[in-house]
């Protein structure tokens, strides 16, 4: 029987943002997101890299959520891959434009 509000086996693919609000991890940990498999882009794993080298708390943020939801995953509650690739010098730039984005949904639509 299927709980309203619980989404048991999706698949997600947060962007930047959901990463470094902790969005993911909070659903998962009231169990919101049963058995989830959670699709990181490593554009956004490149991203975080970039806003935490620059001294940003929201990359530090982000990092931080990518090690709870290493946990989760360890701990058997959800799956965790890294997938896709990491945006180029180019498009890392043109982040404000929406290359990272675009990335993000390149892999969202893969999958």
């Amino acid at each position: 029987m299927h709980t309203p509000g619980v989404y048991i086996g999706m698949t997600l693919v947060p962007d930047t943002s959901a990463v470094i609000d902790g969005r993911v991890s909070e659903r998962i940990d009231d169990s919101s997101y049963k058995e989830a498999t959670v699709l990181v882009p490593e554009a956004v794993v490149g991203e975080l890299e970039s806003q935490a080298n620059a001294g940003y708390d929201s990359g530090w943020n982000g990092l931080e959520e990518l090690q709870r939801l290493t946990g989760f995953a360890d701990e058997g509650h959800i799956e965790l891959d890294y997938v896709g690739r990491r945006a180029s010098v180019s498009e890392q730039a043109g982040a404000t434009e929406g290359d990272v984005d675009a990335l993000i949904r390149d892999v969202a639509e893969e999958r």
